[in-house]
């Protein structure tokens, strides 16, 4: 069945549909936002970090690593939106969560714990972080060589799944409340800090709908689509976590968390309910939770060595090295016992 997008008596889309989202917001690089048409208004565009964060960061000069594995530098990868919405998602988004990722871990970790106000404006800022990423990849190309066919990166994806992110991504416009059964599994831990570990990172994997950030000791993972199964299924390996963790570690828990969105069989079903007593809610029902690992069609060592294999040097003495992560015969996390293994001490004597 075929849903027309809903508007106010205003004109201003509080919900697209989906063959509305792909064709204006997906291919035709109209506002993300609010829908308006390129050269309808004025336009300054979006970054897909936000400018903040490179500034925080000195990331405007620094390389983002694409699909195609060419680069682009940060300062310059935006995607098209008014003025009008880029300045009210400052005012909503940006600033507040500025505010918030200030904060030093403990505070941080208190912040989200003590306000779903702060949870839900996470998750939203996630959701728009990925859905501005994967937007853009339909501004590339896999191959720069015009002598050779090439099709846009964003084309192999399934547009109609990014749905459910647009409508968290912009839910400060549309006055949508994101209810506990619409939120992703989110995960907060502190990360080592050394000046061998890069104090930003930021990755994401498009099938699981994953995203991973660390800022200074904080390490966020998120899962967008699993309505909290992963943090639920998850829980004791957490609760193993007793200290900061290193860069592999952080890795290895980002492959573990995603296979493990990618191993769910029966999905949540997200849909929008808009009512005068309501308002515009975010929900989803929610199926009997079972796994399948064959259905990840993946497994953590590959997901792992896919994080991994950039930051080592291939050569003779590292290929062994290498393909036993890849073949999931070595963890970072956990020693044979399942106990954590904590390599604060090492790293404070290296420093």
């Amino acid at each position: 069945m075929k849903y027309e997008s809903i508007k106010t008596d205003s004109g201003r889309t509080t919900l697209f549909s989906v063959e509305e989202f792909y064709e204006k917001i997906v291919l035709e690089n109209h506002c993300f936002i609010c829908g308006a048409p390129p050269r309808s208004k004025e336009f300054n565009n979006e970054h897909i970090l936000p400018d903040w964060l490179l500034a925080k960061y000195q990331l405007h000069s620094q390389i983002i690593n694409l699909p195609n594995q060419l680069g682009q530098l940060y300062g310059k990868y935006t995607i098209p939106c008014c003025k009008d919405c880029n300045s009210e998602l400052g005012d909503n988004v940006e600033i507040p969560m500025s505010r918030l990722l200030k904060l030093p871990y403990n505070e941080f970790s208190s912040a989200l714990t003590d306000s779903y106000q702060n949870i839900s404006l996470l998750f939203q800022w996630l959701n728009l972080i990925f859905l501005k990423t994967h937007l853009k990849d339909m501004h590339f190309y896999w191959s720069m060589d015009k002598r050779t066919q090439s099709v846009k990166i964003g084309t192999s994806y399934v547009w109609e799944a990014m749905h459910h992110v647009h409508c968290i991504a912009r839910a400060h416009y549309s006055a949508a409340q994101i209810t506990p059964q619409a939120m992703g599994s989110i995960f907060v831990i502190p990360g080592i800090q050394h000046v061998s570990i890069p104090q930003f990172y930021f990755h994401d994997n498009t099938a699981a709908q994953t995203i991973l950030f660390r800022m200074d000791e904080k390490i966020i993972i998120c899962v967008l689509n699993d309505s909290c199964a992963v943090f639920n299924v998850l829980t004791e390996i957490l609760q193993k976590i007793t200290s900061p963790v290193t860069h592999f570690q952080m890795c290895e828990l980002f492959a573990i968390v995603t296979h493990c969105n990618l191993s769910i069989k029966n999905r949540p079903v997200f849909f929008s309910e808009i009512s005068d007593k309501s308002g515009y809610q975010i929900k989803a029902d929610l199926p009997h939770l079972e796994f399948d690992n064959i259905k990840a069609g993946i497994t953590i060592g590959e997901l792992l060595y896919f994080h991994v294999k950039d930051m080592i040097d291939e050569n003779d003495s590292t290929r062994q090295f290498l393909a036993e992560i890849k073949e999931n015969k070595r963890t970072y996390l956990f020693d044979a016992n399942g106990e954590f293994v904590d390599h604060g001490n090492d790293l404070k004597l290296a420093t």
